[in-house]
Formats: structure tokens, C-alpha cells, sequence
């Protein structure tokens, strides 16, 4: 069966062969009503991709694309400049970025949002000036939801899920898999009171995805065990966590800080004897039984679709907001009693 070409396409709907294969290939700046009028023609003329034609295609344009876009920024907005290498994630979500970024011909470079004097249009001016296309939008902090640049000008992907505007693409844990994972691992060793602890910012940048789905979970076991209300803590320090730990007497707590897991053996607790810790983001060298939320891996990912992005020429904010969740896997270490099965 003879394929009809872009060429035949053109002529039919009055446009360009240019303005055809942008349109097809999902890329450059076409107005919304001459997309579709394109692709109701195409459609009309029975038009159908040849799959090696438009692989080469895009093997071609992406060589072209990272020849034009060699540097990634990898944007802060904490209140120092290195503000977020103090939370391990973001340190090794940009160790993940600038390795993959390496493997396709870019480099990742940070860059900070509140330098003196700095505003949304100096910022983008800046960018432009360096040639950065690509953003890569770390986590923000909580009292700072919302970032400010022309981002028509830009493929950008953030890292978090409390960043509340810009409405871009997102990469991030699958916080609801790692808690129904947890409280899986937790059920089959016959714990019953089940505590969950973390700060107020941790769980905003986990879009309360880790506390909704705790509750969820909570609720599922009502009739087996008594629900212990999780701390969430704007204030987060060992005073706070061992009064809750006093009043609801939990025989094992879950938490994604490390400081948790310490100031339970401070306290004089024996883990796993007295009670148990399950570290939703746990470092196997630690030997802390938990989830492993592999954190180089949403670096790597956030890469890859801004990669995309870019050679796709999807600037500005999507009209419709991808979200990536990356799994986490299962590390046995030493702090919760063995599984009843074995």
C-alpha cells in the first residue's frame, strides 16, 4: 500500500512541507488550529509514519540537539547557594543528572535563583546568554513553592511535586509505592502499631503522597490495630519526636530521616528488640532495613525527558503535566524482626 507523503499532505491543506513535519513530529511553535488542521488532513489522506524513516529522523535531530544545547542548568532556589547538596537526595539526583547528561553529549551546570539582585528576567536572560535551554528544577523549599522565568523560552522538568507554578513536568520517588511496599513488609511481620514520623517539608516535597497513602493503609487495618496519628512535624527535633513517641507507644516507626532511626537508640530504644524502623530512603551500607529509593536514578530520568523535551521543541509549560514516579526496591537490613513466612 503506497504511503501518502508529507508533500501530498502539504498541498492538500495549503501549508508548508516544514510546517507538516513539525506538526507530525510534535515539534516547534505551530498554532493549536493549524495543528489540527494539519492533522485532520493527514488523517483524511489515510497518512501513516514509516517507523525507520522517522527513527532516523530523530537519531539525526537528537545529534543536531545536543550539538545546540550542551549545557543543562540544574536550578536551586534555597536561601544559600548550596543550600540543597545538605539533603543527600538532591546530591546524588545531580550526581544522576550530570552522569547521564555526560553519556548524551550535555553537561549539567547549578544555578542558583536568589544570586544578588537576581530577578526572573535577569535570570533568563542569563540562561539565554549561556545557551541553556534545558532546566532541571531541583527541590524547592516549602515557603518557596513557586519559581518565576519567561519559561516559554525553556524545557524544563522539576524534581519535586510541591513545586506549586510553574505546572511542568515532574520526576520523583513513586512515594506511593514505597509506603504500600512498607506496610506489605510490615504486615507479614505482624507489627500492629504503626507509627510514621517525618518533617513538615519532607512530606511537602512528597506532594503528601507518603502520608496519604500511610492513611490509606491505616485505615485498611482498623480492625486489627489501634491507628497511631503520624507525626508531622514543622518542628522537627528529638524533643518533639520522643513525646510522640511516649503518648502512642508504636512498636515500629516508619520515617524517611535518618535522624529518627538515632534518636530512637539515644532514647535507650533496642531496635529491633524494644521496636522496629523501617527508613523509607534507605542507604544499604547503613544496614537500616527499609525502601531504597535509588535518588541517582530521578537525576537520570529527569535528563532523559528533558532530552526529550528538547528534541521535540516542547517549550514552555505542557499543556497537560507528565509525571514520572521511579520505584523503590526492598533492602533487608537489621532493624525490623524477620517476616513470619521466613
Amino acid at each position: 500500500m503506497r504511503r501518502v507523503s508529507m508533500r501530498e499532505i502539504a498541498a492538500a491543506a495549503r501549508v508548508s512541507v516544514m510546517t507538516v513535519s513539525l506538526v507530525l513530529r510534535e515539534q516547534g511553535r505551530v498554532s493549536e488550529a493549524m495543528r489540527q488542521k494539519v492533522k485532520q488532513t493527514a488523517d483524511q489522506l489515510g497518512y501513516r509514519p514509516d517507523p525507520a524513516l522517522s527513527a532516523l529522523m530523530t537519531y539525526r535531530h537528537e545529534r543536531q540537539t545536543v550539538r545546540d544545547y550542551q549545557t543543562l542548568a540544574f536550578v536551586s532556589n534555597f536561601s544559600t547557594q548550596y543550600g540543597w547538596k545538605e539533603e543527600i537526595y538532591t546530591r546524588l539526583y545531580f550526581e544522576g543528572a550530570v552522569n547521564r547528561a555526560g553519556k548524551l553529549g550535555y553537561r549539567v551546570e547549578p544555578f542558583w535563583m536568589r544570586q544578588p539582585r537576581m530577578t526572573p528576567e535577569r535570570a533568563t536572560q542569563i540562561l539565554e546568554s549561556r545557551g541553556i535551554k534545558g532546566l532541571l528544577v531541583a527541590p524547592v523549599p516549602a515557603a518557596v513553592a513557586r519559581l518565576e522565568l519567561d519559561w516559554e523560552k525553556f524545557c524544563a522538568v522539576s524534581l519535586c511535586r510541591n513545586l506549586a507554578s510553574p505546572d511542568i513536568n515532574v520526576v520523583d520517588h513513586n512515594h506511593y509505592q514505597s509506603m504500600t511496599l512498607a506496610w506489605r513488609e510490615l504486615r507479614q511481620r505482624g507489627y500492629r502499631r504503626v507509627g510514621y514520623a517525618i518533617k513538615e517539608y519532607s512530606e511537602e516535597i512528597a506532594g503528601r503522597l507518603w502520608l496519604g497513602t500511610m492513611l490509606i493503609e491505616q485505615q485498611r487495618d482498623l480492625a486489627q490495630q489501634k491507628g497511631i496519628p503520624p507525626l508531622v512535624a514543622p518542628v522537627w527535633n528529638r524533643k518533639v519526636f520522643a513525646a510522640w513517641l511516649a503518648r502512642y507507644r508504636p512498636d515500629v516507626v516508619i520515617s524517611p530521616d535518618i535522624a529518627a532511626y538515632r534518636w530512637l537508640q539515644e532514647l535507650g530504644w533496642k531496635i529491633p528488640d524494644d521496636i522496629g524502623f523501617l527508613w523509607l530512603e534507605a542507604v544499604p551500607d547503613e544496614g537500616i532495613t527499609g525502601v531504597c529509593q535509588h535518588f541517582e536514578n530521578v537525576g537520570i530520568a529527569s535528563v532523559d525527558l528533558v532530552h526529550l523535551e528538547l528534541i521535540r521543541s516542547a517549550y514552555g509549560i505542557p499543556s497537560v503535566r507528565q509525571t514520572i514516579g521511579i520505584d523503590g526496591n526492598w533492602y533487608e537490613g537489621r532493624t525490623l524482626r524477620p517476616s513470619a513466612s521466613g
